[in-house]
């Protein structure tokens, strides 16, 4: 009877896997350890950003400059000065009584401001629009010499008497006061006003147009200016949208527009266009695309990482989920390292608007980072995409059930 060979019931041998392949895995695990990590800095870097410059939006709306205007010096030094309200309740206590033209009243509300104090028989500082008025006695109108007429009123305190050229008042018991009293000459001799001019356009890099240097020469050459101390006094300068500007000196901030408005605002009044916590503004748009990218690559070195112990573990899965990750990683990490780089531009740029020292520009900074994080971040992908394609590791995962 014939015999039947038998074969031997050993299983099949296995392919030997490649050690690129364990090298592959675990460094693919680290990776993705790390990445998670940089990925959760990253995310919190930008959620800060966002939040600080919402805040110091926030701070910037409070700080209106409105709320800083320049009081002149004189009438900050005048010991009989009112603020502008008063002076406002006091010209309107003066019109009810006898009607004053545009004209008359802006030189009421000048010798009020100045001289406030002195008008009324009362404490002026809690002075009310009805309380000046019923202390006016008299008025009516009254001939000026070259045969030109004018208003006088009646107070508990004198005799006031205002044209289309001033307003004086005559106390009872005093000397005579007048709008326009200037107690000290402030105004800037023509060669300094040209180094004024030359200063505002070589520290603000700009050209001062018609209509704002004509407002800027009268504020200058103003007896009662208040707006600049010294002619070498001008500390910093920039432009306004439409052509106007503006510029800060050792006494105030003036903003011209380019029709010529002057606003005469105070030293505590914010820089135009900035930031009053940083001296620049921050855009926000950086910083959320960052957030995004963040969000991005952290969900990336979670799929880095199942496929890593996939790969560990001989599984051709491990092999397709690494592939795809080095796929998508490239593009990502190249769009993620420019935006890090104007995300860190703007924050740098603030950190040297704040520093008294010079550091090197906030460009070299930023893009130094971005091409270096930018630059570590890419070889791993490219490495894994290159030795997961060799023909053994194909082969390899090819025989693999």
């Amino acid at each position: 009877m014939p015999v039947i060979p038998v074969m031997p019931a050993y299983p099949p041998i296995a392919p030997a896997r490649p050690g690129a392949v364990s090298a592959v895995g675990v460094i693919s695990i680290i990776v993705a350890a790390l990445g998670m990590i940089m990925g959760i800095v990253t995310a919190g870097f930008a959620v800060t950003a966002v939040v600080t410059a919402m805040a110091q939006r926030v701070t910037a709306s409070q700080h209106d400059a409105v709320r800083y205007p320049l009081i002149p010096e004189a009438q900050l030094s005048a010991p009989d000065a009112v603020d502008d309200q008063k002076a406002g309740m006091i010209v309107e206590a003066f019109t009810r009584t006898r009607p004053l033209t545009p004209t008359r009243q802006k030189h009421v509300r000048s010798l009020a401001r100045m001289h406030g104090k002195q008008l009324f028989s009362f404490d002026v500082k809690n002075v009310t629009v009805l309380r000046a008025n019923s202390n006016i006695t008299d008025s009516g109108p009254v001939l000026l010499s070259q045969g030109k007429t004018g208003d006088f009123y009646i107070t508990g305190a004198g005799r006031l008497e205002v044209s289309d050229a001033s307003a004086i008042f005559r106390p009872d018991n005093g000397q005579a006061v007048r709008s326009g009293d200037v107690a000290v000459d402030r105004s800037l001799s023509e060669p300094d006003i040209a180094n004024v001019l030359s200063d505002i356009e070589s520290s603000g890099s700009l050209t001062i147009n018609p209509a704002p240097r004509s407002t800027l020469l009268r504020l200058l050459r103003d007896p009662d200016q208040s707006i600049i101390g010294s002619p070498t006094s001008v500390q910093y300068a920039g432009g306004l949208s439409g052509a106007g500007l503006w510029f800060v000196t050792d006494k105030s901030q003036v903003r011209l527009t380019a029709a010529g408005t002057e606003t005469l605002l105070s030293l505590n009044a914010p820089i135009p266009g900035t930031n009053p916590l940083s001296g620049r503004p921050i855009r926000t748009i950086w910083s959320q695309l960052l957030l995004l990218e963040a969000g991005a690559s952290t969900l990336l070195a979670v799929l880095l990482l199942i496929g890593g112990i996939f790969l560990l573990r001989g599984r051709p899965v491990g092999r397709k989920l690494i592939t795809i990750w080095s796929l998508i990683k490239l593009p990502i990490t190249v769009a993620g390292a420019a935006i890090l780089g104007f995300t860190v531009f703007e924050w740098v740029a603030v950190f040297q608007a704040q520093s008294a020292a010079t550091p090197p520009p906030a460009g070299v900074w930023a893009w130094s980072t971005a091409l270096t994080i930018g630059v570590g971040a890419i070889l791993w992908p490219i490495i894994a995409l290159v030795v997961l394609n060799r023909q053994s590791v194909k082969a390899y995962f090819s025989d693999v059930v």
